[in-house]
């Protein structure tokens, strides 16, 4: 899986991380981004730059801060990890949060609704997302108006100047980053009387289960799974190119057609934004994060001097750029344990799961124990992960491939019965 975001930081190597090394028990720290969460595992993948990925294993003696329990993680949350090198275990795992400092009110998500709901209903409030402009188009809060901080600095407010009693709520992408706070201040310098800053941002707006939209220039300009939520006759007379009709009210029965990364963009548009926001919803649920709307669905895309496209749109997810490169069906799996020779299998699976039936030539290191044992695998071999769990294989698959490992995983899982025998699903 890919991520590509601002949120996404680079490891720092403290001067620890080099005695470790030389093989002083020590610590590193890093910052990244939470990719996948295995907790009955206690473990969780950790993207720090665009290539790597660290695999954290946390046991009781872990410290959690802004973090009453690991429960609460989110994917896409950026967190700073103390990690003891000798024995791969996070000491502490840390969310970070923004700092709001005095004169800039801090509006947080628990409060955002009743706070709208109470406001005066002459007044208009407005969203403003000083995010760069290539994250507002990908990934913004519906309605939102983007003024990147580089304007800002600049004293080009664009329409906002219109009306300087507007409400303005200030976000960024809420991973500890400053530009919304720098924005609301230049904004209260300039003359607005009512701003305010939602620290959560716009990751916590997607982790509160709220839509986000994506922009028709987002559409126009990227690979991602277009879907159109609408009754085949409504999409025969006209939809978005390279849609794909999957009408709202059988969206359940098409979850096999997903096969892809879970990071590819999808994004849906329908008959209303809240039908498009209930499917958002399920697809999330299915492991896809990086899931948005397009408001307005044709019809805006229509008004926005966009051609739409008449006839039958597509049935299937056909886009081969979307399609998870390290991604084994089962019918592949099923051929590579016949394939001793230049296939090395691996268990992923908890410790009581593999006491309970397994390949015997599979090389078995539970999930949470690959940061130590990685080493006991052949790098001349090719590597194929499964688990109790796709995601879970996943994420081992993750983190072999940062260690370049050659490998592939399971996409489904696996039963064992007695004598031996096998069922893949």
């Amino acid at each position: 899986m890919d991520i590509k975001a601002g949120a996404v930081v680079k490891v720092i190597f403290a001067a620890a991380f080099i005695a470790a090394l030389s093989g002083v028990a020590s610590a590193e720290v890093v910052k990244g981004t939470v990719k996948s969460i295995a907790k009955e595992s206690k473990a969780l993948t950790l993207q720090t730059s665009q290539e790597s990925v660290l695999l954290i294993v946390w046991d009781n003696r872990t410290a959690w801060n802004g973090i009453n329990k690991p429960a609460e993680i989110n994917p896409d949350e950026a967190v700073t990890v103390d990690l003891r090198q000798d024995q791969a275990v996070a000491v502490s795992i840390s969310r970070i949060e923004p700092v709001i400092p005095a004169g800039v009110p801090a509006l947080y998500l628990d409060k955002l609704e009743e706070s709208l709901k109470t406001q005066d209903k002459t007044r208009t409030y407005l969203f403003v997302d000083t995010r760069p402009a290539d994250l507002f188009d990908r990934a913004h809060i519906p309605g939102a108006f983007s003024l990147p901080l580089s304007r800002m600095e600049k004293r080009s407010f664009g329409r906002l100047l219109e009306n300087k009693s507007a409400r303005l709520i200030f976000y960024d992408e809420g991973q500890g980053g400053d530009s919304a706070v720098k924005g609301a201040e230049l904004a209260i310098k300039a003359g607005f009387t009512d701003v305010s800053v939602l620290p959560e941002g716009a990751v916590g707006w997607k982790n509160s289960n709220r839509a986000l939209a994506s922009s028709a220039r987002f559409i126009r300009k990227n690979k991602s799974v277009l879907i159109d939520l609408r009754k085949p006759e409504l999409v025969s007379q006209g939809h978005i190119e390279g849609a794909v009709n999957f009408p709202a009210s059988g969206l359940m029965e098409k979850q096999g057609y997903f096969q892809m990364k879970k990071q590819v963009p999808i994004v849906l548009y329908g008959g209303s934004d809240s039908e498009a926001a209930a499917a958002a919803a399920t697809i999330r649920k299915w492991g896809y994060r990086n899931v948005t709307i397009f408001p307005g669905g044709a019809e805006a895309w229509q008004n926005g001097a966009e051609v739409l496209q008449t006839g039958p749109a597509a049935e299937f997810i056909e886009n081969s750029a979307t399609a998870h490169s390290g991604l084994l069906s089962p019918k592949d799996f099923e051929m590579a344990l016949i394939s001793p020779g230049t296939v090395e299998i691996v268990d992923a699976r908890s410790a009581a799961e593999q006491a309970n039936g397994g390949f015997p030539k599979a090389v078995k290191i539970p999930l949470q124990d690959l940061p130590r044992r990685h080493g006991e695998l052949n790098k001349e071999m090719i590597q194929v992960v499964f688990s109790s769990n796709p995601e879970y294989a996943e994420m081992a698959y993750d983190f072999l491939k940062s260690k370049g490992y050659r490998v592939n995983y399971l996409d489904g899982s696996v039963e064992f019965g007695k004598q031996g025998k096998y069922t893949v699903k």
